[in-house]
């Protein structure tokens, strides 16, 4: 017969099985691609979750990859010159985006 120390550590060693079993359940994973108006993949835009410190980079053909919790609603996406947008990802796992050029990206004026 087990003893009663054996008993309660092999239930708390199921008890930390389950929980971080539901703990990691609560993650998604967001994959995309950030192009330009024309369609030419944007190469290094920055993909951030909104308000939080999580986030990643478009690879060479403009695809990214995020994995965040479920709580997270919205991306915000980023690059120089263009302007920045938040994405909706409730309910969607796949997300493709157009960035417009920045007004600001069209001065010709240079300031010495």
């Amino acid at each position: 017969m087990l003893s009663k120390l054996t008993a309660m550590r092999l239930l708390l060693a199921a008890c930390v099985l389950f929980l971080s079993t539901a703990l990691w359940a609560q993650q998604k994973t967001v994959k995309g691609h950030i192009s330009d108006a024309n369609n030419q993949p944007i190469i290094g835009a920055s993909v951030v979750a909104k308000n939080t410190s999580l986030g990643t980079t478009t690879d060479d053909a403009g695809n990214f990859s995020l994995t965040v919790p479920t709580s997270i609603t919205t991306l915000t996406i980023s690059f120089l010159g263009y302007e920045t947008r938040d994405v909706s990802i409730s309910g969607v796992s796949n997300v493709n985006v157009s960035l417009t050029p920045s007004a600001l990206a069209n001065l010709n004026e240079v300031v010495i």
